[in-house]
């Protein structure tokens, strides 16, 4: 019987915790193959159960394999990106910070690693370091709920002007792709003039109501971390 498939009958049998002694064994004994980080994080979610003392014991676990990984490697992005959302479950916002980071002193280019640290200094209050993080991420790509979060805190740190403007970009933004998927595809009458007004409508409407108007309430949206394509945490050379 080859390792994995001895694995796969531990998890089959709920086997969990020998299971997972299995991984670490194989792990720190044979080049750090990511396959038994693999199976460490998905024998943890069928076990986990919303219970906290299951989450502390596979953050130690996954720092045992840390000991045993090169520090500018995949697998060393993988893993401190999963330890820090495992202490983003366990509310140690502070935590999952460290460990995040600890994928940019490998990959730099990664948006969702900006933003789930952005989120996790928004909810410790530190709204200014989480807007320059998700600046950052909106450098590297454009996306919509970075608009709407960006928008969000500057709302909270009363920039309503600057929360104004991001609002209706997102807005627009949504408004153009939704435009863009139900307009039929060779409609001669369509009019570039049509989303013109209605972008100066949203900003009039936005800047007679100044927000209050829509009875929004931004404060708990946006609170979740988002999920990193684990495919770019791979360096390009491997």
């Amino acid at each position: 019987m080859t390792n994995n498939n001895t694995i796969d009958t531990l998890i089959k049998n709920k086997q969990y915790h020998k299971a997972i002694e299995k991984c670490i064994e194989l792990y720190t004994s044979q080049s750090n193959d990511i396959i038994y980080f693999n199976y460490i994080v998905q024998t943890y979610t069928l076990y986990q159960n919303n219970n906290n003392n299951i989450v502390i014991n596979a953050i130690q676990d996954l720092n045992k394999l840390l000991i045993y990984t090169p520090k500018v490697s995949s697998q060393f992005c993988v893993i401190h990106n999963q330890i820090g959302m495992y202490y983003f479950e366990l509310n140690d916002h502070t935590n999952a910070i460290i460990h995040f980071k600890k994928v940019l002193t490998v990959k730099k280019d990664i948006p969702d690693v900006y933003n789930n640290i952005a989120v996790c200094h928004k909810l410790l209050k530190e709204y200014d370091k989480s807007i320059i993080n998700l600046n950052i991420s909106l450098q590297l790509q454009s996306n919509d709920n970075i608009y709407r979060r960006l928008g969000e805190l500057n709302l909270i740190t009363k920039q309503y002007d600057k929360s104004m403007n991001l609002f209706v970009i997102h807005l627009l933004k949504i408004y153009i792709i939704c435009l863009l998927r139900i307009w039929p595809k060779n409609n001669s009458y369509m009019d570039i003039n049509y989303m013109k007004i209605d972008y100066y409508l949203i900003i009039y409407a936005l800047k007679q109501t100044k927000l209050r108007a829509l009875n929004y309430h931004p404060f708990n949206i946006g609170m979740e971390p988002m999920s990193v394509n684990i495919s770019l945490l791979y360096m390009n050379k491997e």
